[in-house]
């Protein structure tokens, strides 16, 4: 994971003298810190690393998630004055379809929209978190410390980081697979209001025809 993420970890804590002492810390360090509990319905913004084929992208993050509606959507935006990318995963659970956007173009209007077909109900975004194992202390940009859990499925990592202060709260979200690896710092984390504008189909979107189903 670290390798993946390009995720630092924090500096090994300095050798105790006595071996009693040594063996109580070591006890101690050894219980995990508690479970993340993180919310099914909330709004974040933050800041976007991408890798893809080699390339490095910098930009923004909105991901928006409401259980009650059966909705979600992941945005990312990247405004390389050379080599501009727009990402975007809108989930429309409640009407059973989603929407993709991978584009290079300035303005997403002109950029191909996929529609698929979703089929039963919304998963937890956060499920897999209580299958996840603890991994240290980590760094994922200088200065900053969280509580590090992964979790590896279908030949996909999955990470969240939280902090000392708040085990609920996620400040670092990562996603790797064979083709790319995206990290999020996250900003802001709402959990009482969420956007409603943000699950909205893109005009680009409405007249996409259906490329394949998701299950």
């Amino acid at each position: 994971f670290v390798g993946d993420f390009g995720v630092r970890a924090a500096p090994p804590k300095m050798k105790l003298i006595l071996a009693v002492a040594f063996a109580l810390v070591a006890v101690a360090l050894s219980d995990d810190p508690t479970r993340p509990q993180i919310a099914e319905h909330f709004g974040a913004t933050g800041w976007t690393y991408f890798e893809r084929h080699g390339k490095n992208y910098t930009g923004t993050a909105e991901w928006g998630v409401d259980q009650t509606t059966s909705r979600a959507i992941e945005l990312h935006q990247f405004p390389d004055l050379a080599d501009p990318l727009y990402l975007m995963n809108l989930q429309r659970w409640d009407v059973g379809e989603a929407f993709n956007i991978d584009g290079h173009n300035r303005d997403p209007s002109h950029d191909e929209c996929k529609k698929h077909e979703l089929k039963g109900g919304m998963p937890n975004i956060w499920g897999w978190v209580q299958l996840a194992t603890y991994q240290g202390k980590f760094s994922p940009i200088p200065g900053m410390e969280i509580d590090l859990w992964e979790y590896e499925t279908g030949g996909m990592k999955l990470a969240v980081g939280v902090s000392d202060f708040d085990h609920n709260t996620p400040v670092f979200f990562g996603r790797h697979s064979v083709s790319d690896s995206l990290r999020i710092i996250v900003r802001t984390f709402e959990t009482v209001y969420v956007n409603a504008s943000w699950f909205e189909v893109p005009e680009v979107c409405k007249s996409a025809n259906l490329t394949s189903e998701w299950a």
